[in-house]
């Protein structure tokens, strides 16, 4: 079953996706290493506009009409469902999402006012990532 953040947000949840922090994927002590890593590859070392919401092991990024938000998840021993709202932001605050080839991918949005969230979206669920883009880019 998808997860969906409607009733968290009080408004239709137009598309969402489970997110890791960047350089989750390189393990417990590779978050930093593969944050800085990916910094020197792809010759952005600015880490001034690295705004990302501190979170888990896991959050939810979902998108609505008027708003981007990412909400915490608890996982149980068979399920995943949905925690706190961590941070929102007006829809009108983003200028652009991208979604970056690789296992993991990489999401980054950027923010009109210089900020910037990078986030990793799970292998499994790539697609739910694009939907996650085409609305923001719509």
């Amino acid at each position: 079953m998808a997860l969906d953040a409607s009733l968290i947000l009080g408004s239709p949840q137009l598309a969402g996706v489970k997110v890791n922090h960047k350089g989750m994927a390189a393990g417990a002590a590779g978050g930093l290493v593969g944050t800085v890593a990916a910094a020197v590859v792809s010759g952005r070392g600015d880490r001034a506009s690295d705004r990302t919401p501190a979170f888990g092991r896991l959050a939810f990024l979902a998108v609505t009409d008027d708003e981007l938000a990412l909400v915490g998840l608890k996982s149980g021993a068979l399920s995943v469902r949905m925690g706190d709202v961590i941070e929102r932001v007006p829809r009108g605050h983003v200028s652009s999402a991208e979604l970056g080839r690789g296992l993991p991918a990489s999401l980054t949005i950027a923010f009109r006012d210089g900020g910037i969230w990078r986030l990793e979206v799970p292998p499994p669920n790539k697609k739910q990532a694009e939907s996650v883009v085409r609305v923001l880019s719509g």
